[in-house]
């Protein structure tokens, strides 16, 4: 009985992603025991099995940064079988929808089922307005972002619903400002995360909030319309070893944003200023055509060897600089054009946040998949602007 074990910890949102691929692994495989799970709110605990000794796959993070967090299930399932492997250890975040199991196939209600809980949710005359604060108002990661208040603003006018604010409601100058936007707005503070998911799940109409536990809380509702900023960690330009688009799913409804990235709450307008009214409603089929298929502009060697700046190239490629004391400018040079392009290395270091915040066409291109990301945009068309790749160092 081979055994697939949950190495990754963390909040509820993530811990849940990492048990749902263990799920859909252990069906594909037929069979298989799961340990290292640890979600109280379901009082779901499987603890650790004892694995010494066992051949023994691992699945990493490193990995997911090459399939966009991926599980290859059937491939993994088929080399097991051949190589007698007994043990699969997933130590990765495994957040791509591809993960998940079939909503059609798996009874969530038994899996996670809360029969204490006295969340009630909202009908189908209300919009739930997902909202998490706490510690991302500090922008503790560059990714988890708060939605612009105008976008809110945009889905209840068009909607006509009437407007629910639920969750971590701080009291910051975007959550009074967001509350002077909405007129007749119901503000429903969270309680506690079971409370919070269920309430979220059980409502009809949902905007999720930039947030895993969000996020699996619609996916797991029975929700009529479901709300998707594809913005920060949503977006599948911008936190690449993710998938959040949950292709084939009805309900859902996407909005591409530009890249933007986390500010501390007391600055959100100096983010949101920029890109205001920029995101715009998308297909599934568009959204596939965008992110699917690569970047519209193909990523070409000799504009990144135009762009190529052997100081940066030392600074960030620790192991060159011995290269270049020897051998000076053009031996790095050298290294980048024969191995450094190939092995994705990049030909001059470019302060991604910066470069965003000063050239707002950018993160409208890069948004939609015209680039690959802030150095491709660089690189590519930022030069012939006269954009610079971070911020000019003053004199003194």
């Amino acid at each position: 009985m081979p055994i697939i074990t949950c190495a990754l910890h963390g909040n509820p949102g993530n811990v849940m992603f990492v048990y749902l691929a263990a799920l859909k692994l252990q069906s594909v495989l037929g069979r298989g025991r799961i340990a290292g799970i640890n979600i109280p709110m379901w009082n779901i605990m499987m603890p650790d099995l004892e694995t010494t000794g066992l051949a023994t796959i691992n699945l990493t993070k490193d990995l997911e940064r090459k399939t966009k967090g991926e599980i290859f299930f059937h491939s993994i399932r088929d080399y097991m079988m051949a190589h007698e492997v007994e043990h699969i250890k997933i130590h990765a975040y495994c957040q791509n929808t591809r993960n998940l199991p079939d909503l059609n196939n798996f009874n969530f209600d038994e899996i996670f089922s809360a029969p204490n809980n006295d969340a009630v949710g909202y009908d189908e005359s209300h919009l739930l307005i997902s909202i998490r604060g706490n510690e991302i108002l500090d922008a503790i990661h560059p990714d988890y972002t708060l939605i612009p208040i105008e976008f809110y603003r945009q889905l209840v006018l068009s909607t006509k619903l009437k407007p629910v604010l639920f969750g971590q409601l701080n009291d910051t100058a975007y959550l009074r400002e967001l509350k002077r936007c909405l007129p007749g707005v119901i503000v429903h503070p969270g309680r506690n995360p079971l409370y919070d998911f269920e309430t979220i799940r059980r409502s009809k109409n949902i905007v999720v909030s930039v947030s895993t536990f969000s996020w699996l809380a619609a996916w797991l509702s029975n929700a009529d319309r479901i709300f998707l900023p594809l913005s920060g960690l949503f977006h599948p330009n911008q936190h690449r070893q993710t998938l959040f688009i949950p292709y084939g799913d009805s309900r859902y409804e996407y909005y591409l944003f530009p890249i933007n990235r986390s500010v501390p709450v007391a600055s959100y307008r100096q983010a949101h200023d920029p890109i205001r009214g920029r995101w715009r409603k998308c297909t599934e089929a568009m959204l596939y055509e965008m992110f699917e298929r690569g970047p519209r502009n193909r990523i070409r060697f000799d504009r990144y060897l135009a762009a190529f700046d052997p100081e940066s190239y030392v600074t960030m490629y620790a192991d060159q600089k011995s290269n270049r004391d020897a051998h000076g400018d053009n031996a790095v040079f050298d290294h980048f054009a024969t191995h450094g392009f190939s092995a994705g290395l990049a030909p001059l270091e470019i302060d991604r946040q910066w470069y965003c915040q000063m050239y707002p066409e950018a993160v409208v291109e890069i948004g939609q998949n015209d680039f690959m990301d802030e150095l491709h945009h660089y690189v590519e068309i930022g030069r012939e602007r006269g954009y610079l790749p971070r911020p000019p160092v003053r004199s003194s």
